[in-house]
């Protein structure tokens, strides 16, 4: 059994990593404002620690972003899903359509209107059986070719 635990702060939006992350949670605060982000703690300096997490107080892991040092970009989005772009704009359009899917099955609340519109009951239904589908066949943490 692992007994070891990852360590994450909550990044309050005073937070700043000096990159184009900043806008991209700024962009996604503004959209999702009860989304929680975390950034993972690292035991040693020198270790990898540009790692954060989005989600909520019960799901606090439901997308992960990695970046360079000083949140700069490459950022590597990673859900159900994976995604490699060096573009912030496009980065926080793919996490925004991700947390919109993610609020249609029920696993985050969004405010309804600007960019989270209410989303048809067909469509409601159609990315839900296509999660779902996605999560019987394959493990979390799989994922998609990155563009």
């Amino acid at each position: 059994m692992d007994t070891h635990r990852v360590q994450r702060r909550t990044w309050q939006p005073a937070d700043r990593t000096g990159g184009p992350l900043d806008e991209i949670f700024d962009d996604l605060r503004h959209h999702a404002p009860d989304l929680l982000i975390d950034r993972l703690v690292m035991a040693h300096a020198g270790d990898d620690d540009n790692v954060y997490f989005l989600g909520t107080p019960t799901r606090p892991d439901l997308i992960q972003i990695d970046t360079d040092p000083d949140g700069q970009p490459p950022f590597i989005i990673e859900a159900d899903q994976r995604l490699t772009t060096p573009d912030p704009v496009r980065a926080a359009a793919t996490i925004r359509t991700w947390l919109t899917q993610l609020a249609v099955i029920g696993l985050l609340h969004l405010p309804i209107g600007g960019a989270f519109e209410r989303v048809p009951v067909g469509l409601q239904m159609a990315v839900a059986s296509s999660v779902n589908a996605a999560a019987t066949r394959s493990p979390r943490g799989a994922s998609s070719p990155s563009s």
